[in-house]
Formats: structure tokens, C-alpha cells, sequence
């Protein structure tokens, strides 16, 4: 019988360099509008990176070792958010950006998930909450560096849809962004935090704006948009605008927030 987290997770290979391990976060609550929430595994000849840890229902690292085999690892949360920060407790330690860095060096609860009725979060309720810290928390600034042999990534800074919200940019043209730009919803921060969301969208139109084989792999949905994937960004940024002259909003009472579509795409603008 197969073991439960190599049914959970669903493991694509997106080139030499890169994995996705994608899990259904509509099973756990449809809810948040999202299907999927996706991990990325960069291996390179010497370490590895694992970016973001998942959900936290089953474990992660059981994927991630036979895949890294010997390599060292370093380990990224884009943000502080429970889908991207579940299994920090299964690594020694993890990088985080300094402002979200007090959401996770403390057990969070999910007390939210409470009225969800699916299986899946029930368990992840009985097995996760609160989620569990990391041993060791390293801080980012944004700017730095990690080699992996034969691949290299940057830490952008990118607030926004939190405080200390990061992209991870290699030197092979991914850019990893998390939250900040995806598929499908999106969750933009509160008002009083737009000014960063938008000089955010800037910068990553300054940083890969120009890299029309690049790849954007986001946090959830999709990961590769094609065939011209800095369109994701230039459409985000046009909605951005949009949204930001005042578009009419419905409101969403489980999520109290307000839900603006602009398909593909669904932005969430919390109320508070």
C-alpha cells in the first residue's frame, strides 16, 4: 500500500535544475478559492534548495531526500503564511525574511480551519496545529546569495501580501514567487500596505521584465506560465491599477474580504 504522503503530493520535474511538489490546498478548504499550493526543489551539483515547506498535513522531507540524496540543503519560507511554513519543524533551520521572521518562531495556531468539513482538514487540525517551528530561523534582508554548483539564487525582497514577502531568482532565469505573483487568486495585502505591493510589482518588472524564456513559478496554480511568461506579470500589474482606482468589489463573508475577478484572475483585498 503506498504510503500517504507519496499520494498526497504530486512531484513534476520542470527541468534540470528544478522540481515542483504540488498539494491540493481546496482539500483541506476550497474556501480560499486555490487549488493548489506548490514547493519548489532546486538541486544542484553540490547543495539543494527547498522553497517553502507545504501544507504541513504529511511530510515533506520524505519526498525531498531521495531526490537531494546527500546534498546539504537550504531551506526557504516566501512568507510567513501555514500552506508555506508546515513542515518547518522537519529541518534543522530555515531562512525567512526579518519581517515575518516573529511569525514563525512561534507555534501558530489553525484555529481558523475550525469550520472547514473536509477530512483532510480535520487531520491536518489533529496533526498541525499549532504548527511547529524550525530548530534554527536565519533572517533575510533580501540581496543575498546561495550557491548550489552549477545553479545560483538571489533573494529578492517583495512586500506586500506580507511584510516579508520574498522572490528567489536563479541564475537560470526561474523566478520563484511565491505569493507576490501567481495564477489564479491572489491575496493582496490591506490598503495601508499597497505602496509596497505596488513598488514590489516594479521591481520584478525591473529585475525580469526582459527575460522572455524565463519561467515564473508561483506559489500556487500553475507554476509555468506559457508561452510568454512575463505576460503573468504585466497582466497582474494591469489589474493591479485597476484595482487600485477603486473597481466595484464583492464581498466574501468567510474570508471577510473582498473578491475582485479579472479572469484568469481573482484578487482578494482583506477588509481589515
Amino acid at each position: 500500500m503506498p504510503l500517504p504522503h507519496t499520494i498526497w503530493y504530486q512531484v513534476q520535474r520542470i527541468d534540470k535544475w528544478v522540481y515542483v511538489i504540488r498539494e491540493r490546498l481546496d482539500r483541506i478548504e476550497p474556501r480560499f478559492l486555490t487549488e493548489y499550493a506548490n514547493n519548489y526543489l532546486i538541486v544542484g551539483a553540490k547543495q539543494a534548495a527547498l522553497i517553502d515547506t507545504g501544507i504541513g498535513l504529511y511530510s515533506i522531507k520524505r519526498i525531498v531526500q531521495p531526490l537531494i540524496r546527500d546534498r546539504e540543503i537550504f531551506v526557504f519560507n516566501t512568507h510567513h503564511h501555514f500552506d508555506h511554513i508546515g513542515n518547518n519543524h522537519e529541518w534543522l533551520g530555515v531562512h525567512i525574511h526579518k519581517f515575518d521572521l516573529p511569525r514563525v518562531v512561534l507555534p501558530e495556531e489553525l484555529s481558523f480551519l475550525k469550520t472547514a468539513t473536509s477530512r483532510h482538514s480535520m487531520e491536518l487540525l489533529k496533526k498541525g496545529s499549532p504548527t511547529r517551528p524550525a530548530i534554527e530561523h536565519y533572517p533575510l534582508v533580501g540581496e543575498e546569495t546561495f550557491e548550489l554548483g552549477g545553479i545560483d539564487l538571489r533573494i529578492i525582497h517583495t512586500p506586500g501580501h506580507t511584510p516579508g514577502s520574498v522572490c528567489v531568482l536563479t541564475s537560470k532565469d526561474h523566478l520563484i514567487s511565491g505569493d507576490t505573483i501567481h495564477n489564479g487568486t491572489i491575496y493582496l495585502p490591506p490598503k495601508d500596505s499597497w505602496e509596497s505591493y505596488s513598488h514590489s510589482l516594479t521591481n520584478l518588472m525591473a529585475e525580469f521584465g526582459q527575460e522572455q524564456n524565463g519561467v515564473i513559478l508561483g506559489g500556487h496554480e500553475e507554476p509555468i506560465v506559457a508561452p510568454k511568461n512575463v505576460e503573468l506579470l504585466n497582466q497582474i500589474i494591469q489589474n493591479w491599477q485597476e484595482i487600485s482606482c477603486g473597481k466595484k468589489q464583492k464581498y466574501d463573508d468567510f474570508l471577510d474580504a473582498h473578491v475582485l475577478s479579472y479572469p484568469p484572475f481573482k484578487f482578494v483585498i482583506p477588509t481589515k
